[in-house]
């Protein structure tokens, strides 16, 4: 009966305790700091949310790239840009990229070197190449081709160019773009276009015929002959420069053609045709 007693009273005085103002404050507080943690929480998961939609949005390192050529020629702009089109599509960001594009234009054949590929800050690209230029046209079967001052067989077929020297006579069949002329009569013929380039009558001279070189056709005949700008003008001129036997040298006959020029205002001294390769101080016009 004792027991009983103590254990009501017991139960009574924790009853009185949780009925308190304390207990009822603290759990009220309790249950307060709860909320407000879980809203807090919210809060700041909501907001993180959309700090990181914010940064993706100022985050460019998805975008393509910007590239730029360095001083490219207007004729290589459609080229140039088709050839790096697929680049647009990767990020400016990517690691390879630059070493890819670098690869990419190593096929151009209008491209000589790649001297830099370069990536900016801004996602820029910058590509610096040295190309190839036009130096004069081979006339072969299948039309009109272009070759570099190397000897390098350009892209394309070509209509006649009164700006180039026209090559005739290579027999050697042309490699592929990009790859270079190893045809000797062909090497021949543009190095009389780098000798004659610079020269005072340069516009005079039309074309470089090779169809003879070192005898192939006829050994008593001119190996190289010069085409002029007078309707069936020729100039003959003999061996491949650096291959004169027993006739004028390579400065004989370019003295003789400019003395033709300042005398007579023409190359050809005003003739039909000439020959340079015999008499060093004077016109030789076969009959």
């Amino acid at each position: 009966m004792a027991k009983r007693k103590k254990k009501n009273k017991v139960i009574t005085r924790l009853r009185e305790w949780f009925q308190s103002d304390g207990i009822v404050l603290r759990w009220r507080r309790m249950v307060v700091g709860s909320v407000m943690m879980v809203a807090l929480i919210a809060v700041v998961a909501y907001g993180l949310h959309r700090l990181e939609g914010y940064v993706l949005a100022q985050d460019d390192s998805q975008a393509p790239p910007k590239i730029e050529f360095v001083a490219a020629p207007d004729h290589l702009e459609g080229i140039l840009a088709n050839a790096v089109s697929d680049f647009q599509q990767r990020p400016w960001t990517r690691e390879d990229l630059c070493g890819d594009i670098a690869q990419r234009l190593s096929e151009v054949a209008w491209i000589k070197k790649i001297n830099s590929v370069h990536r900016y800050s801004d996602g820029t690209l910058e590509i610096d190449c040295s190309y190839r230029n036009p130096a004069a046209m081979v006339k072969t079967e299948s039309g009109m081709l272009l070759v570099d001052d190397e000897g390098v067989l350009l892209p394309g077929r070509y209509g006649p160019d009164s700006t180039l020297l026209l090559i005739e006579g290579v027999s050697t069949e042309p490699p592929s773009p990009g790859q270079r002329w190893n045809a000797p009569e062909l090497l021949a013929g543009i190095d009389l276009v780098h000798l004659l380039a610079n020269e005072t009558f340069a516009a005079q001279i039309t074309g470089v015929s090779v169809r003879n070189f070192r005898g192939c056709r006829d050994r008593r005949a001119a190996h190289i002959e010069l085409a002029t700008d007078r309707a069936g003008g020729r100039i003959i001129w003999g061996s491949a420069p650096g291959e004169e036997i027993e006739e004028n040298s390579l400065e004989q006959k370019v003295q003789l053609l400019r003395r033709n020029y300042h005398r007579y205002g023409r190359v050809d001294a005003d003739r039909s045709v000439i020959d340079v390769s015999v008499h060093p101080d004077k016109v030789f016009s076969p009959t």
